[in-house]
C-alpha cells in the first residue's frame, strides 16, 4: 500500500522515489571543468565570503590618507621624500594585499596571474613608448580590477606605475602615478562589483574614458602644480589643466581603444582561468 510520504514525495518530484538500495552514480563535486565556450559567459562577482563592510571602509580610508601625505611631502619637503611616498604608496598596497588574502586565501596561482597583469601592463607601457600618453596600460589595470576585485586592481595598478617608471625614469611623479593608476584599478573593481559597471565593451570603455580625466587628470595635473609651480592658486590649477587637457586626451582614447580591442578576450580568459583553478 502505498504511505502518505509516498504521495508527497510523488507530488513534489513529479514521479516515485528511487528504492533505497538503488545505486547511485558517484559524483566528482571537485572537479572543475571549463565553461562551454559557445555559451555566452556568466561573470563571477570576486567578492569573497563573508566580506565585512568595515574592511571595505578600511581600504578606502587607507587610500583617502594618502592624498594629504603625499601633498604635504610635496609641499612642505621636495623631490628628495619621493622615495618615502613611493614607499608609502607600495605599504598600503601591501595593506590591501593582507586584506585579499584574509578575505579570499589566493592560491599560488592567483599571485602568478597577478605578477602576469603587472608584467603585461609594464611591457604594454614600454612598447609603446614613442607614442606619449598612447599606452595600454590603463586598459590592462581596468580588466584586472573588473576580473579578480578591486584591491587586486589597486596592486597592479600600483605596482605597475612603480615597475615601468624604472624604464621611463624615477622622480617625485612616482608616486603620483601609482596612487592614480592604483585608484583606477580600485574603482573599477568597486564600480563592478556594485553592478555600476559591466563586463563589456561600451560600458568599460566608457568607464577607462572618463577615469583618466576625472582620476588620473586630477591627480597628476595636481600633482604638477604642486612641484613646477611656485603659487598654488585656482588660476594656477586651471592653467595645468587646460595645459594637460590634450595629453589626457590622448590617454583617455587609447585607453578607450585598448579596452574595446581587449577587454572582451583578456576577460574570457579571465573567467576560465578562474573557473580552471579556482583562482577566486
Amino acid at each position: 500500500m502505498r504511505s502518505q510520504a509516498d504521495d508527497f514525495v510523488e507530488s513534489l518530484y513529479g514521479k516515485e522515489s528511487e528504492p533505497a538500495s538503488a545505486p547511485t552514480a558517484h559524483v566528482d563535486t571537485e572537479k572543475k571543468t571549463l565553461p562551454d565556450p559557445s555559451a555566452p559567459l556568466v561573470w563571477c562577482a570576486p567578492v569573497a565570503k563573508h566580506r565585512g563592510k568595515w574592511q571595505a571602509g578600511v581600504e578606502i580610508a587607507l587610500i583617502v590618507a594618502l592624498f594629504p601625505i603625499i601633498i604635504f611631502g610635496e609641499m612642505m619637503l621636495g623631490a628628495r621624500t619621493t622615495l618615502a611616498l613611493s614607499v608609502a604608496v607600495v605599504a598600503c598596497a601591501v595593506v590591501l594585499f593582507m586584506f585579499l588574502f584574509d578575505t579570499r586565501h589566493p592560491s599560488p596561482r592567483e599571485l602568478v596571474v597577478i605578477a602576469t597583469l603587472v608584467a603585461l601592463a609594464v611591457a604594454g607601457r614600454s612598447m609603446f613608448f614613442m607614442l606619449p600618453q598612447f599606452k595600454p596600460m590603463a586598459a590592462l589595470i581596468i580588466i584586472a580590477g573588473v576580473s579578480l576585485g578591486q584591491e587586486t586592481g589597486f596592486i597592479v595598478g600600483s605596482l605597475s606605475a612603480l615597475v615601468s617608471n624604472m624604464f621611463f625614469g624615477q622622480g617625485p611623479w612616482t608616486p603620483w602615478q601609482m596612487l592614480a593608476f592604483g585608484l583606477i584599478g580600485f574603482v573599477a573593481g568597486a564600480l563592478h562589483q556594485a553592478h555600476l559597471v559591466s563586463a563589456k565593451r561600451i560600458p568599460l570603455s566608457i568607464f577607462g574614458f572618463l577615469s583618466i580625466f576625472l582620476i588620473y587628470g586630477l591627480i597628476m595635473n595636481s600633482a604638477s602644480l604642486l612641484m613646477y609651480s611656485s603659487e598654488i592658486t585656482p588660476a594656477a590649477l586651471a592653467m595645468f589643466y587646460i595645459s594637460g587637457a590634450p595629453m589626457d586626451l590622448v590617454h583617455a582614447l587609447s585607453t578607450v581603444l585598448f579596452l574595446f580591442v581587449l577587454a572582451r578576450p583578456f576577460l574570457e580568459k579571465m573567467e576560465r582561468l578562474k573557473v580552471k583553478y579556482g583562482l577566486v
